[in-house]
């Protein structure tokens, strides 16, 4: 009853979700491709072999059954002093004097106040290190040293290897790749001192306007999600560190930003499981070794209708303790976050926390506050002693595995041979190169003829003033360039007739209308965007002056394509563009495998890992090989026999 054509494009669409999820399964041994340069043989290995990991009972295993140091240092242990293991405050990576306050007030919280960890946030490779180093030998019992890494150590740190976002990992359709990210963030990580990344996310993100996760997640698919976040733990533990499951019980579906504001999701159980627990749970069952727990409001799970989950013991204790099992390290997201601190006491909320069933209470804005509050706490009996004893048995257990009994300071000679080095950033190449997704391809506008001699216009566009990007690459002294910048430098060194402009909060109506007069001279217009979700932002929207020029500037004559290295729903502000990309982050293995597709030296292999509304499924994605329209598909034929 159906047309041909409608048959052969609906077989087709359905292969490709098919392949986008056998691809995404990984294999039980996960092989390196022999890429070049070789990978560097130092390697921190943890005093029991993270290969051994695999699911949730070696998990149990190591974190309850490990004798000697651990019984003993517990056992020496006043109340105070157990309760500040389970307080990790913020350190910035940066240089500071040892006679600063922010030096001085670091000393104080390891030495004075004992707190059990440290998390580093923007700074520099061997300042970090360094710093760790001090802070270590400062330490009575050793300090575990946390990150977020999600996407290297670069996501933090100047000058090492930031690879694509996870949402880039999830379009390559390749759990292997997922794996050999993770085994290369915890390679370099560790070499630094870091033994806990917060990573990964096992968000499905199924909503358009989330403004925080949005490409942090491996996609929208929970069981796509579920096995990559799995096969990054894993390269996480065979790398010698600790991996970190967030945000649970799921940050995916929410328009709201926790750094700003307590979101609510109002799904009901049922509905959890069958999308937002899923990842998690495969996650536990393959030996993820923390969790970490999401500022959001779920009425029908917690409490109260604005508890956030991270203070529920409905959530923390009876959801992922008991019926999820987890044996880990249950985290809390940073307690400084809005989604927190504007709705409770700071001593409140660290003494909601614990009583809820978490192990440590990550980035407490006042850590003697807290201590004080959770200890009193105890004293009065609102908190058993024997839940402080497990959960300090757990992070001790932690430290022990990592071999922070035996030797806690890191070696800053072996930083060069390991931060950076040419085999991590080739595979950031390669998971850039294999992740470029083309959405929409209109009269084959990409792609372009370096040779053809046309006019190209091309524009930057950026959602805010004065915006910035870190450096990476080792070539460029600078720390930092204004947006887009390395794009248009590697553009132009390909096309010869390019005429550069920007578009930001700044532009006025006179540099609009000069830029129209440019497009309509223009052969063709090429924007490259850098609209982003922002951690703290707490909004995901295109300035209403930028979005009307650039449907003003798509509906000239002029064939216009965008590259998009953020936000992927970002055609939906302007329907009307020729061409569409999606290359997910704007790092600069990223942007250079962008252009390399754009001339067509590089595939675009890619499949959306997520639905855009109205302009893409999930396991979509064109190649240029493919027919130039929907005239020239071959028309199915049934086979006769």
């Amino acid at each position: 009853m159906y047309p041909l054509r409608f048959l052969y494009k609906l077989i087709i669409g359905w292969a490709s979700v098919s392949m986008l999820l056998a691809a995404c399964v990984p294999s039980e041994e996960i092989t390196e491709e022999p890429t070049q340069p070789k990978e560097p043989e130092i390697v921190k290995q943890p005093a029991r072999s993270f290969a051994d990991i695999r699911n949730n009972e070696d998990v149990k295993e190591v974190l309850f059954q490990q004798q000697g140091w651990v019984e003993e240092t517990l056992s020496s242990m006043s109340l105070d002093e157990k309760v500040a293991q389970m307080m990790v405050p913020r350190v910035n990576a940066h240089y500071i004097s040892r006679d600063s306050d922010q030096y001085q007030r670091v000393q104080e919280y390891v030495k004075d106040l004992g707190v059990g960890g440290l998390t580093f946030f923007a700074g520099d490779v061997h300042e970090l290190a360094a710093l760790a180093n001090d802070f270590q030998n400062l330490a009575d019992t050793p300090l575990l040293i946390s990150a977020d890494f999600e996407s290297g150590v670069s996501m933090r740190l100047r000058r090492g290897t930031l690879f694509p976002v996870a949402m880039a990992v999830g379009a390559s359709g390749d759990a292997g790749l997922a794996y050999r990210m993770g085994r290369a963030t915890a390679i370099e990580g560790r070499s630094l001192g870091v033994h806990q990344n917060f990573a990964p996310l096992g968000d499905v993100n199924n909503n358009p306007d989330n403004p925080v996760i949005n490409v942090r997640a491996f996609g929208e698919d929970p069981e796509i999600v579920g096995k990559m976040a799995e096969a990054y733990s894993r390269g996480l533990h065979d790398g010698g560190m600790i991996s970190t499951g967030k945000h649970f019980p799921g940050h995916g579906d929410t328009d709201m930003d926790s750094h700003v504001t307590l979101p609510t999701i109002n799904h009901t159980r049922d509905r959890l499981e069958e999308i937002e627990l899923k990842p998690f749970r495969h996650m536990i069952d393959h030996g993820v070794m923390s969790i970490m727990s999401a500022h959001i409001a779920m009425p029908n799970l917690t409490e109260s209708e604005e508890l956030p989950a991270t203070l529920s013991r409905e959530v923390m204790t009876n959801l992922l303790r008991r019926d999820l099992n987890f044996e880990g390290l249950i985290v809390t997201d940073a307690m400084d976050m809005f989604g927190i601190d504007l709705h409770y006491a700071r001593d409140e909320a660290a003494v909601k926390a614990i009583s809820a069933g978490v192990d440590v209470v990550l980035l407490p804005p006042e850590p003697y506050t807290a201590i004080e509050a959770v200890v009193a706490a105890v004293r009065l009996g609102k908190i058993k002693e024997q839940q402080i004893d497990d959960s300090v048995r757990r992070i001790l257990s932690a430290k022990k595995l990592m071999g922070l009994d035996e030797q806690n300071n890191t070696d800053l000679s072996e930083i060069r041979d390991v931060v950076g080095n040419k085999y991590h950033r080739q595979l950031s190449r390669d998971i850039a190169r294999r992740s470029m997704t083309l959405v929409r391809n209109e009269d084959q506008l990409f792609p372009l003829d370096p040779d053809s001699g046309e006019e190209i216009l091309l524009i930057t566009i950026a959602d805010r003033e004065n915006q910035l990007m870190d450096v990476h690459e080792y070539e460029n002294s600078a720390t930092s360039l204004p947006v887009g910048s390395h794009f248009s430098n590697v553009f132009v060194d390909v096309f010869p007739n390019v005429t550069s402009v920007k578009l930001d909060p700044r532009s006025n109506e006179q540099e609009i209308d000069s830029l129209m007069v440019k497009a309509e001279e223009a052969d063709k217009i090429i924007a490259h965007s850098y609209v982003v979700a922002r951690s703290g932002a707490g909004e995901l929207d295109l300035p209403e002056l930028i979005q009307e020029s650039l449907i003003d500037l798509a509906e000239l004559e002029q064939p216009m394509g965008v590259v998009s290295f953020g936000d992927p729903y970002f055609i939906g502000a302007v329907p009307q563009i020729d061409a569409y990309m999606c290359a997910w982050s704007a790092n600069e293995a990223t942007i250079e495998a962008a252009v390399e597709t754009l001339t067509g030296e590089n595939m675009p292999t890619g499949r959306l890992p997520i639905e855009i509304p109205g302009y893409g499924n999930i396991g979509d994605g064109l190649t240029f090989e493919e027919a130039k329209d929907e005239e020239d598909a071959p028309e199915f034929v049934p086979d006769e026999n």
